[in-house]
């Protein structure tokens, strides 16, 4: 009889350490696996990877105008040339230059997209600052 008394202990015993060997690694585990960011919902845009993305492409390609450019330069420029082929894009239709995304409204903080304001705001100039 004593002898099932110990087996029962050494069984509870090893059980208990099992069970608590599970939770530490679960704590330890957890920290991990969670993000300090909130979860995006699907359909949304994550702004701080987006801005993480543009940091990142800048890094590797400094901005091609510098920080005083002339007139000529910024008229050169084909970053500048992009802005207008893609609303002459989006102006005709054909939508050159431009990403789909350009076009709806992907924050629901603030109005953005080609698609919230009027076409002939983007027939006028515009400026570069």
């Amino acid at each position: 009889m004593n002898k099932i008394k110990q087996y029962k202990y050494i069984i509870i015993t090893i059980l208990a350490l099992v069970i608590l060997g599970c939770i530490f690694y679960r704590i330890q585990l957890k920290p991990s696996q969670t993000s300090t960011t909130p979860e995006v919902p699907k359909g949304t845009v994550d702004i701080n990877k987006f801005e993480d993305a543009i940091k990142y492409a800048e890094s590797d390609n400094p901005p091609r105008i510098g920080a005083s450019p002339t007139e000529e330069e910024i008229k050169n420029s084909p970053h500048i040339k992009q802005i207008r082929i893609a609303l002459n894009g989006y102006l005709d239709g054909t939508n050159t230059g431009l990403e789909v995304e350009a076009l709806n409204n992907i924050s629901t903080d603030m109005k953005c997209g080609l698609d919230n304001f009027s076409k002939t705001y983007y027939r006028s100039k515009f400026v570069v600052l």
